[in-house]
């Protein structure tokens, strides 16, 4: 039986995987095209960090449905990004106007690191939203 708490979790997951896709979408656009957007390398590295600060704190929105500790909820959001973060620079590899680039998995760690602490502060603080477990009920199952 599905609850309310795995379908949270399921969306935000989903969600997260979509992001995922839409990373690789963006891996294998032609340079020419990225470039027009992203004219200096400063401005590829901050969206580099951008995506993947998104990617990491959609992760943990994910694994905080399940038991585990903070520590280990950012650890496996933090190894996620990363390890999407490499696999992206390897898919560039094969697209003939991309190049793979150790600055940018540099980038993308960074993004995804940031994103851990914003989101373990916005835990620790006990923010809304964060923190909290949003229980919806059928209707008329009141009693």
């Amino acid at each position: 039986m599905i609850t309310n708490f795995s379908k949270q979790a399921n969306r935000f997951l989903l969600i997260a995987a979509l992001w995922s896709v839409f990373l690789v979408f963006l891996s294998l656009q032609p340079a020419t095209e990225v470039e027009i957007f992203l004219p200096f390398d400063f401005m590829a590295s901050l969206a580099h960090a951008a995506v993947y600060f998104v990617l990491a704190v959609l992760l943990c929105l994910a694994l905080r449905f399940w038991k585990y500790s903070l520590i280990s909820l950012a650890l496996s959001a933090f190894i996620y990004s990363v390890s999407w973060g490499i696999i992206n620079e390897l898919v560039q590899f094969y697209e003939p106007t991309r190049s793979p680039s150790l600055a940018d998995v540099f980038s993308d760690s960074s993004g995804a690191a940031v994103g851990l602490v914003v989101f373990i502060w916005w835990r620790k603080r006990k923010l809304p939203f964060c923190n909290r477990v949003i229980v919806f009920e059928k209707r008329g199952s009141h009693e």
